[in-house]
């Protein structure tokens, strides 16, 4: 009995995964909605918003999945339309370079202020 519930289990999970990515372009539906922000409601990904903005949205990336295209190229366009907040990860650039590099010069400072006052 177990190893029907267990074979159950795996079968519907195999087949949601099937039904929800595109083996075929390499691109995992599920973690591309994830990683976008929900145009209108801020707080919320992709996945997990219900606006109407978002539904609508969700088919305009599926359509472009299928027409081919990779999950950079998809990122772009939505960058170039909406702007970069509509990536939930910052992306890395030599404009905010400063706010990545910051904390680990204060790390290091602070370690080697602790060091320094340990070892004198």
């Amino acid at each position: 009995m177990r190893s029907l519930k267990f074979s159950t289990t795996t079968t519907i999970y195999l087949l949601l995964h099937l039904f929800t990515s595109y083996p075929a372009y390499g691109i995992d539906e599920h973690v591309l909605f994830t990683n976008i922000r929900c145009p209108v409601c801020a707080s919320q990904s992709l996945s997990e918003s219900q606006a109407p903005e978002s539904i609508q949205l969700r088919e305009e990336i599926r359509k472009m999945i299928q027409t081919g295209r990779s999950t950079g190229d998809i990122q772009k366009e939505l960058v170039a339309i909406y702007g970069p907040e509509i990536l939930r990860t910052p992306i890395f650039d030599w404009s905010n370079s400063l706010l990545w590099i910051t904390p680990y010069i204060i790390l290091t400072g602070l370690l080697l202020m602790i060091v320094t006052k340990t070892t004198a």
